[in-house]
């Protein structure tokens, strides 16, 4: 399960029993300059799975650690597994990933005949999500 990066940080993680998800709050994330490494940190080109290695910011094991957890419950509709990387020619340096599960594993979308198509609420709707 994964762990708050150190103790005395915020904790982002959820509760282990998720019938408590509920009466627990997860606090707003706040973060600020100090919490990030702007400078030394580079996207390595032969190597994507350095990124682990390297060291991290505490806004990085914050994020890190929760979304850890939540794939290990299985709040995710697929696990993220090494990904097909290239990095972009031109000054800028932008990544490109290919993920493959993502479009073979979303969410099948709902079919729309009209702009002012009747709300259902038996689809999907953000009223149904329950934080």
């Amino acid at each position: 399960m994964a762990l708050p990066h150190d103790s005395n940080e915020t904790s982002y993680l959820l509760p282990p029993n998720n019938e408590d998800w509920d009466r627990q709050a997860i606090p707003d994330f706040v973060y600020g300059q100090k919490d990030l490494m702007a400078e030394g940190i580079q996207w390595p080109r032969n190597a994507p799975g350095v990124l682990e290695a390297l060291p991290q910011s505490p806004f990085d094991a914050a994020l890190c650690s929760a979304w850890k957890q939540r794939v290990e419950l299985g709040l995710f509709r697929y696990r993220l597994r090494e990904l097909q990387t290239q990095i972009l020619p031109g000054v800028v340096g932008f990544v490109a990933q290919l993920n493959v599960e993502r479009g073979v594993q979303r969410r099948r979308p709902q079919t729309i005949k009209s702009v002012r198509q009747a709300f259902d609420p038996k689809q999907f709707n953000f009223n149904k999500i329950q934080p």
